[in-house]
Formats: C-alpha cells, sequence, structure tokens
C-alpha cells in the first residue's frame, strides 16, 4: 500500500505553494518577480496530477463513486462557499462604492451567483474592489475548483478502465496502481442445469447478492487464518462494491484448484460411486487438484504429475496439501459451533516474489458445500448462518 507518511508530496506541495503565491504576488503588485505565466501554469500543472493521483488512490480505497462523491463534495464545497460569500460580505467594506450602492450593484449579485456556481468567469470582480490593481478578479485563484469538480466525475470513469487481468467464472481480477490485485466479486455460481455444484467446472446459475455474501465469508476466514498463522494474500476489503484487494502472487501452472472432501459427495461420487456410498466420511479428509480448464473439464492430477510437468516441487506440493488440511479444519470448526457440517471445500494457491506457498482466491460460501439437518444449505443462506445474522 502507499505509505502517506513515507513519500515527498507534502514537502513538494508547499513549495509549489510558495512559488505559486510568490509569482502571483509579482503580477498583482506589479514588482515583476517571478511573474511569468508559463511558470505558474507548469507548477499549477503539477498540483492537479498530485491532486489527481490523491484523488485516485482515496477512490481505489473505497471504489464507490457515490461515497467518492459525498466524501469530496463535503470536504470542498462548504469551505468554497463560505469562502465566496465572506469575501461580497468582507470586500463590501473596502468598495469605493458606499456599502448601499454596492449591494443594489446587479454585479454584486453577478459575482455571488456566478461564483457559487463555479462559473467565476462569468462575473470574476466585485463592483469597485481593486479597481486600481493589475488583475481586478476577486478570488481569482479558485478557478481551479473546476478542476476538482471534474476529478468526482473522471476518477470513477478512470478506475472502471482499469487493466482486467482475468475474466473468471465468480469473479473478476484487476491490476492496481501500488501493485497490488483487486478482486471484483460477481453473482454467478458453479454448478449445471440450475442447481449449486461447487464441484462443477462451470456458471451453472446466478444468484443476487451471492458475490457480497462470498466476500463477507472471506474475510471473516481470511482474518482466521490470520489468527492462525497461516500465510494468504488478504489486504483488505470494501463489501459495498464486493471487492477485495490482494497481493500480487503467481497460480501454479495456468491455474490450479485443491479440494478437500471431509464426506463423500458431488463429483466425487460420480467418479467414484462403485467404489464408495454417498455420504461416506473421508476421515482425516481427502485433498485432490485439479487443474483450472472449463474446455477439459478441470482435469485431476496427482503430486507426482505436477512434479513432473514442472507445474510445482513435491515439496510445494506437500506445504500446499498440509495447509488446505488446516485451513479446512479450521473452517470445519467454525461450522461445526453454528450447527453445520462441511462435506468439502476448494481453495486455490499460488506462490509469492520469495516462492512460499500461499493461498489465495477465496474462501466463499460458494465454494464450499456444506449441510445443516441433513439438507445442504444454499451459498447465501449459508452466509447469513455463518455471519450469525
Amino acid at each position: 500500500m502507499f505509505d502517506k507518511k513515507c513519500n515527498c508530496f507534502d514537502a513538494t506541495r508547499y513549495i509549489l505553494a510558495l512559488l505559486i503565491t510568490t509569482a502571483h504576488y509579482s503580477v498583482l503588485s506589479g514588482t515583476h518577480l517571478l511573474n511569468n505565466f508559463d511558470v505558474i501554469s507548469n507548477r499549477v500543472s503539477i498540483f492537479f496530477i498530485i491532486s489527481g493521483f490523491f484523488s485516485f488512490m482515496m477512490y481505489q480505497r473505497m471504489p464507490n463513486p457515490k461515497h467518492f462523491a459525498i466524501k469530496r463534495t463535503k470536504r470542498l464545497i462548504p469551505a468554497y462557499w463560505l469562502t465566496i460569500i465572506l469575501s461580497v460580505v468582507l470586500l463590501s467594506f473596502s468598495s469605493n462604492m458606499g456599502l448601499s450602492e454596492f449591494w443594489v450593484n446587479g454585479q454584486t449579485y453577478s459575482y455571488l451567483i456566478s461564483n457559487l456556481a463555479f462559473a467565476n468567469f462569468l462575473q470574476p470582480s466585485l463592483p469597485g474592489v481593486f479597481e486600481s490593481n493589475p488583475m481586478t478578479a476577486v478570488n481569482g485563484a479558485l478557478w481551479t475548483m473546476k478542476v476538482e469538480l471534474m476529478l468526482l466525475i473522471t476518477v470513477p470513469i478512470a478506475y472502471k478502465t482499469m487493466e482486467k487481468i482475468y475474466v473468471g467464472k465468480t469473479k473478476d481480477v484487476y491490476k492496481l496502481e501500488n501493485g497490488n490485485v483487486l478482486l471484483k466479486f460477481k453473482d454467478d455460481c458453479t454448478g449445471k442445469d440450475g442447481v449449486f455444484d461447487p464441484g462443477e467446472n462451470s456458471v451453472g446459475l446466478t444468484i443476487e447478492g451471492i458475490g457480497k455474501a462470498n466476500l463477507q465469508t472471506s474475510i471473516l476466514y481470511f482474518e482466521l487464518l490470520k489468527e492462525a498463522g497461516i500465510k494468504t494474500h488478504y489486504v483488505s476489503a470494501n463489501i459495498e462494491e464486493a471487492t477485495m484487494e490482494v497481493l500480487p502472487g503467481k497460480v501454479f501452472g495456468h491455474g490450479l484448484e485443491v479440494i478437500c472432501r471431509l464426506v463423500a459427495t458431488g463429483s466425487f461420487i460420480r467418479r467414484y460411486g462403485e467404489y464408495i456410498e454417498n455420504g461416506t466420511v473421508l476421515e482425516g479428509g481427502y485433498v485432490e487438484c485439479t487443474f483450472k480448464n472449463d474446455e477439459k473439464g478441470d482435469p485431476l492430477v496427482t503430486s507426482e504429475g505436477l512434479a513432473a510437468l514442472g507445474v510445482m516441487s513435491e515439496e510445494m506440493f506437500a506445504s500446499m496439501k498440509e495447509q488446505t488440511l488446516k485451513i479446512t479444519k479450521i473452517v470445519a470448526d467454525d461450522l461445526k459451533e453454528k450447527g453445520l457440517e462441511l462435506y468439502d471445500i476448494k481453495f486455490e494457491f499460488g506462490y509469492d516474489a520469495n516462492g512460499d506457498v500461499m493461498l489465495i482466491d477465496e474462501i466463499a460460501s460458494g465454494n464450499m458445500r456444506v449441510y445443516k439437518d441433513g439438507k445442504i444449505v444454499e451459498p447465501v443462506e449459508l452466509t447469513k448462518l455463518i455471519l450469525n445474522r
């Protein structure tokens, strides 16, 4: 994340403010000191670049157009309007006109209305004020407020055009300016013929609100894993926008899914039903891996196969399997406390710049099969039960 405490932006802004103030003084006083408007323009441009950068960083932390607009408006508009009103009131006493003449002059109200509406170019001056100055504009520098208002519109648009890295079945993935990655959760679920099934390899149905539900579940379990000292890519999340910021990581191969099964059901029975009955408890947990490949039906692969294909070493696989069993136990224990039974759960793992295996993607209600009183719990309802709602 960008560290506000370890940068030179404050010093840069102070220096620019001093130079711009000096340049404006030279123009208004006629002293011809730093009165080159090209010089002023360049410094103002740098101010706008810095302002745009911080506005984007602010929006990135909470990517919601409504919240961003409200927050920026509350910060800028009241102070701006108060400045305009106070300027008119206070400068009425310094006008060459008398007070009564000043307050009946149409130019006074033209200035007030135009400037309150951010159209100061329509009426930049007040009657009888600064008439002997080289420039008669009152608060002329406030034209920059129009640029701030433009940022309210352009920043959300620019954010929407961020580089999309990957389009997944249940999430879209974007690259952030700070080097991290943004996951945008969708309302799609894996399944078949409109029936939810985390073991399927294609989108089978759409459930309104499941994106946020999956995110909320993920936040809960990522925090539990953090307490347990298990490495993940989780950084922060925005439930309102159904987004999660994560550390960058590399996937194994073109993507590897890891399933931990505690009870034989679903695709496991479809493959091995002649050897095992549906609902049989798999003592200690059964871990299996599949390549993410929709066209080939997410084929199964063994640890030896992964090593032979150069996807990961057997040591990496051992670490991944150990973490899978630990994470599954943490999730299963939490569900058990809520009167729920975990049958199976699906994870994705990757590795960081140091080559360390870490949990990536999500721990979502849409990626686990959970039963209550012998009946499967649908993802949205499962999230409510997990979060005690």
